[in-house]
């Protein structure tokens, strides 16, 4: 028996026990997101999240399992929940910068994205040069106009985590093949725009 099994196990004898335990609501919501059950983590997230509202990890972890279903305009609403809750909490804004980007909001999308160097799930380089921010004189970028732009071989599916393990055996399901899709015509919509610009 592997962990995840023997972790749901342990949570549901607990909540047997103690119906309210927040905690254990929470614990056991994740452990079946990262096994791909997903509509089950929803409902164990949301009773976390109905038990103790200013619970913002419940919540915010509550917009990921949405999102990972394609169910992105509840992911927003969820994600704007828990920046009410608590506003510096930073990983809420990257989850709502990826539903945006997934339900094709890419005007406040992109923008958004830039949260994705604070989130918790992001590992900070540590660049000896000031990080670019998508603007500067043209002798800077002029070297970069010798070869085509091309997307980066990442299948935006793995690259944002949504659709991982949908089945719990490596499968993604049709709503995070679809949500991918719009992201796939989103980052090509932004390189013709680039490749737009310099010319």
């Amino acid at each position: 028996m592997g962990w995840p099994a023997a972790a749901l196990i342990h949570f549901r004898r607990a909540l047997a026990v103690d119906p309210s335990a927040i905690e254990v609501h929470f614990n056991l919501g994740n452990t079946l997101r990262e096994i791909g059950a997903l509509d089950d983590a929803v409902a164990a997230l949301g009773r976390a999240a109905a038990l103790d509202p200013g619970h913002i990890r419940a919540r915010t972890d509550l917009g990921v399992a949405l999102r990972d279903l394609g169910r992105t305009e509840e992911a927003l609403a969820t994600s704007d929940a828990a920046i009410a809750c608590d506003g510096d909490y930073t990983d809420a804004y990257w989850n709502r910068a990826l539903s945006l980007l997934l339900s094709g909001d890419f005007e406040r999308g992109w923008p958004a994205y830039e949260w994705r160097w604070r989130a918790t799930a992001m590992t900070t380089r540590n660049l000896s040069a000031q990080q670019w921010d998508g603007d500067g004189p043209a002798h800077a970028i002029a070297p970069c106009r010798t070869r085509p732009w091309r997307l980066p071989a990442v299948h935006p599916l793995r690259a944002t985590g949504v659709g991982k393990r949908c089945h719990g055996d490596g499968r993604v399901s049709g709503a995070a093949r679809r949500q991918g899709g719009k992201l796939r015509r989103g980052l090509r919509s932004l390189t013709a725009r680039r490749g737009a610009a310099a010319v």
